[in-house]
């Protein structure tokens, strides 16, 4: 199948003949602008105007993608080519890798095989009775409008918007790209610690890696009160990083209260003193009394046997040890009129500052 190249080769190029005081002063060897001829080299080469408007050709042009540029009878020129067999008409769909295939024609009007990538961060996208092009990531699923899951460089609805990553686990923001919204990289939480929780409705933020036990970190200088809605960051007791430690031991009992059903020795633990003793109080944690759980031990990063004074527990209202419960190297400052209530205290070593004194490894009933 024969297919004239003219009309393609031409563009940019006006096919309107110079006018005619122009054409008059145009020699002989002048070309009809828009006419075309088969150049020394072997390419097809197309009529334009010089500055004066008259015609010439130029010394090379288009290079035929099959076989050599033929003349016709008619002074003008053309590239074969025949259509692909695989190929009976125009059509494309995206591939799994994002790339536009199918069949088009080429610039010199046959049909061929295809393949195109598109440049990022603009992705192959297939509406329905179209052709495929490269256009934004869709942020829904096509015709069900449901939110695409996050992922680095798809579509997302919202400026702004913070969701984590299915496949990298990262934070990910809604950010403009060449006029596109997609998923950009903010942070990721695994570097300081964390983990990103939460989803791109409600919001994603860096959380504490979930501790279930059977220790619990309580830290009343770098810790973190406890968010129970888990909407936002929240302690959870992790050791490490120190913010992922609870700040009250209100809160960290609460969470050793939950694990008694997994773990039979369950300890909450503080940690993080400095040089200065950590005290756990209304003055600083903001904990008037402290009930300690049955089945849970508090205690201290100290080595047992050492003398308490590193941590304080500095209750005014009350100190309750429920049935089974531990306490161990803690100092306990009570103030001159607060009261003090144990029951069934199965350990109470290495204590200062309880009024009257308790002896070691024996129960004491209020």
């Amino acid at each position: 199948m024969r297919r004239s190249v003219a009309a393609i080769v031409m563009l940019g190029w006006s096919a309107c003949a110079p006018p005619a005081e122009q054409r008059e002063s145009c020699s002989d060897a002048a070309c009809t602008t828009g006419a075309s001829e088969c150049a020394e080299d072997g390419t097809l080469v197309v009529c334009t105007p010089d500055e004066d408007g008259c015609g010439s050709y130029p010394s090379s042009g288009h290079a035929c993608l099959e076989g050599a540029c033929i003349e016709r009878d008619d002074d003008t020129a053309y590239c074969p080519c025949t259509d692909d067999p695989g190929c009976s008409a125009a059509w494309s769909a995206c591939d799994d890798d994002g790339a536009i295939f199918g069949c088009a024609a080429n610039e010199e009007g046959c049909i061929k095989p295809m393949r195109t990538t598109c440049a990022p961060p603009l992705v192959c996208v297939n509406p329905p009775s179209a052709q495929s092009s490269c256009g934004c990531p869709p942020a829904t699923l096509a015709g069900f409008g449901v939110p695409l899951p996050v992922q680095r460089g798809g579509g997302c609805p919202m400026l702004g918007a913070l969701g984590c990553d299915v496949l990298t686990s990262a934070m990910d923001e809604c950010v403009t790209d060449a006029g596109c919204q997609i998923w950009r990289e903010k942070m990721r939480c695994e570097e300081v610690g964390l983990r990103c929780s939460g989803s791109a409705g409600s919001g994603a933020f860096c959380q504490c890696p979930n501790t279930n036990g059977p220790s619990f970190y309580v830290d009343a200088a770098a810790g973190s009160t406890n968010n129970p809605d888990q909407t936002k960051f929240s302690a959870t007791g992790a050791e490490s990083p120190a913010k992922c430690r609870f700040k009250t031991i209100a809160a960290a009992m609460l969470a050793a209260s939950n694990a008694r059903a997994k773990f039979k020795d369950i300890s909450v633990i503080a940690t993080g003193a400095g040089v200065a003793p950590m005290t756990f109080g209304a003055a600083t944690t903001g904990e008037s009394g402290f009930f300690i759980s049955g089945g849970v031990t508090l205690t201290t990063d100290e080595p047992a046997g050492t003398a308490p004074g590193k941590y304080v527990l500095a209750p005014s209202s009350s100190l309750t040890l429920d049935m089974g419960a531990t306490l161990r190297q803690f100092a306990v400052v009570f103030d001159a009129n607060t009261p003090s209530y144990f029951r069934g205290i199965t350990s109470l070593c290495n204590v200062t500052g309880i009024i009257p004194p308790p002896q070691c490894s024996r129960s004491t009933t209020s």
